[in-house]
């Protein structure tokens, strides 16, 4: 559809983002018969492009390979610095390089229970209404692995993975000696014939379910859904309680799109930045910003890098995402997170880059190790201990109305955060790290890092949703308070960010959302 034929619609929906949130509600809309419109920032770019990691160089070389253009700028604690936080720029967004862990939250993640207080009093939807919508998003996402053993396992169980090798056999009885509850990953992957296992870059044969591949390419299909890459959404004009049209940038022109209902899934750092944006006379403070509340409570996650030796020795080519463990989720009323397998060999290249960083930023360390030695303790350990595997424990993170995405003005390519480790999350950052170390003897595994580690791709929580319009951006639906036809399902919407991968959750939301759109026809408003 050329771009004239594009402008001259009325579209039932368009939506802004292509990543999980974006996709997934645009296939469910599309599907349902709805006329929806795809805003991409970045290209649409080949499908069996394989791309490992981020590419440096220009900005455009970045763009061309789905890559958010330019650094982000961060101040934390007092200190500005510029960090990639690997943000994607293409159909598919930042899944198509994400590792594709889809694990549901606990329900205890999002309820208030007699036994552990929530930090916000719970979610506005509860997790009995969420429970339909993880499944039917695990089917989707073609979900396949094990439920912690140690929880209910509900009426909804996920695909089971293929039995496990010998070498997984041994890897699950290792931890279980130690008395901890291994399961497969829940991982959303069809598995392909030589699977070549992209967990973490992107996927050239269409194998790992991401916002593309499970969302966008689906939508397409049904010939309900047009594509619009290359185009940057400016910003929103309309009047107090609604949007009329979107302010687009495509190929150095401006364009206004129109629509019934606009969706917003740009990512928990960018969407706030097009709402900052859209500033009128109705909205002096940015659109959908009636609380005050845009951009702040910004959350990550904390990441807690373990190597760990299992004594096995193999070949290199079992690494996968295989064993998670919740066995440290939680610690009397300490929310905490779980601990998962990164499919990443902990090789003494990667030992020796971490105990690096802690020679480079702790002064104490500069006194004991040089960089040197590093390299020697690291060969040594391969050597003497086997093959290590690299494990990431992920710990929740809470609101702080202080953690904000600035208001970037004009420039829509350079993100802005303010963010500041709290105190107390650095005690449970404390309490996670000992529950991990005490439970691994000390010569089967080695904690990396010893400062604190931000999952710059976690990012949630900056238009979070909830029923005092007082105290929230969104309602429960997701639509802005004050404005009858626009929605937000990326990880904005989240007023905790769980102690999980957020993936999945992003996907079931976005179902849910598309639902109530749906049926209450809102496309005819």
């Amino acid at each position: 559809m050329s771009i004239e034929e594009i402008l001259s619609k009325t579209w039932d929906a368009i939506v802004i983002g292509t990543g999980i949130g974006g996709g997934t509600i645009g296939r469910r809309l599309a599907e349902a018969g709805a006329k929806v419109l795809f805003v991409e920032y970045g290209p649409y770019g080949p499908s069996t492009e394989e791309q490992d990691g981020y590419p440096v160089g220009d900005e455009y070389s970045r763009m061309l390979h789905g890559i958010w253009p330019s650094d982000a700028s961060i101040t934390s604690n007092g200190e500005t610095t510029s960090v990639d936080f690997g943000i994607g720029a293409g159909v598919g967004g930042t899944s198509s390089f994400y590792a594709s862990t889809l694990e549901r939250p606990a329900p205890e993640d999002i309820d208030e229970t007699d036994s552990r207080p929530h930090p916000t009093g719970g979610w506005p939807v509860k997790y009995a209404e969420f429970d339909r919508y993880f499944a039917e998003a695990e089917h989707l996402y073609h979900v396949v692995g094990e439920r912690n053993p140690v929880e209910p396992s509900g009426k909804n169980a996920i695909a089971p993975p293929k039995q496990d090798t010998e070498y997984q056999k041994k890897l699950r009885q290792f931890f279980q000696t130690y008395g901890l509850n291994p399961y497969r990953s829940p991982t959303g992957a069809k598995f392909l014939d030589n699977c070549k296992m992209c967990f973490g870059r992107k996927c050239p044969r269409g194998c790992k379910m991401d916002g593309r591949t499970a969302g966008v390419d689906p939508a397409l299909a049904t010939g309900n859904a047009e594509l619009l890459d290359w185009c940057e959404a400016v910003r929103f004009h309309g009047t107090t309680d609604a949007i009329d049209q979107l302010e687009v940038r495509c190929k150095g022109k401006t364009f206004l799109l129109n629509a019934k209902v606009f969706i917003l899934s740009a990512g928990a750092l960018n969407s706030p930045r097009i709402l900052q944006r859209s500033i009128s006379e109705y909205w002096p403070n940015g659109c959908a910003n009636g609380s005050g509340l845009l951009g702040q409570n910004l959350m990550f996650h904390l990441n807690e890098f373990f190597a760990v030796w299992s004594g096995l020795h193999h070949d290199g080519s079992e690494y996968s995402k295989t064993f998670s463990m919740k066995d440290f989720y939680t610690s009397g009323q300490f929310r905490l997170g779980v601990f998962q397998a990164l499919g990443v060999s902990a090789d003494y290249r990667t030992i020796s880059h971490f105990l690096s960083q802690s020679v480079e930023k702790g002064s104490s360390l500069k006194q004991t190790f040089k960089h040197h030695s590093t390299h020697f303790v690291s060969t040594i350990a391969a050597k003497v201990l086997g093959n290590a595997e690299l494990y990431v424990g992920i710990l929740e993170d809470f609101p702080n109305t202080e953690n904000h995405v600035a208001n970037g003005g004009e420039r829509t390519d350079q993100i802005k955060v303010v963010y500041n480790v709290s105190d107390e999350l650095l005690s449970r950052r404390a309490v996670f790290t000992k529950m991990i170390n005490e439970a691994l003897p000390r010569r089967r595994r080695l904690h990396l890092n010893r400062l604190p580690q931000i999952n710059h791709a976690h990012a949630c929580g900056t238009a979070r949703f909830g029923d005092d319009a007082g105290a929230s951006v969104l309602d429960r639906n997701c639509r802005a308070h004050d404005l009858h036809n626009l929605f937000c399902v990326d990880s904005s919407f989240m007023p905790t960010s769980n102690g999980v991968n957020p993936s999945l959750t992003i996907a079931a939301n976005a179902l849910r959302v598309g639902d109530h759109i749906i049926e209450n026809a809102l496309f005819s408003t």
